[in-house]
């Protein structure tokens, strides 16, 4: 009977919450986007806008994920920052998951841009 309970709870937890991916790929299809489309496509795959900032050579802005559920959770979540300096994009994705930064270290050497 306890089995059964603490399976429900999980399920129920684990239902409740809905949470998008973000790939490295898409990271560098983010870095080529013009800044007029950003916006919408972060929307789009998730994550809401939530800061900006600028100083005389800098301007930025900070994504912070979007999850959906029955309950708040607390705790780190991811987010991306994109900063324009002297005619270059930054895209940072900040992530509380060990697996996922290996994962996309790995991919980024892969590619060559690391």
């Amino acid at each position: 009977m306890k089995k059964l309970l603490l399976i429900l709870i999980v399920q129920n937890f684990c239902t409740g919450v809905s949470c998008q991916t973000f790939t490295v790929d898409e990271l560098m299809t983010l870095a080529y986007l013009p800044s007029k489309n950003i916006d919408h496509y972060m929307k789009k795959k998730g994550f809401v806008f939530s800061s900006n900032w600028t100083d005389s050579v800098t301007t930025g802005a900070t994504f912070i994920e979007k999850v959906k559920s029955k309950n708040k959770i607390e705790g780190s979540k991811r987010s991306i920052a994109i900063q324009l300096k002297n005619d270059l994009k930054h895209v940072t994705l900040y992530t509380p998951a060990l697996n996922e930064y290996q994962q996309g270290q790995q991919r980024l050497i892969k590619t060559g841009f690391f």
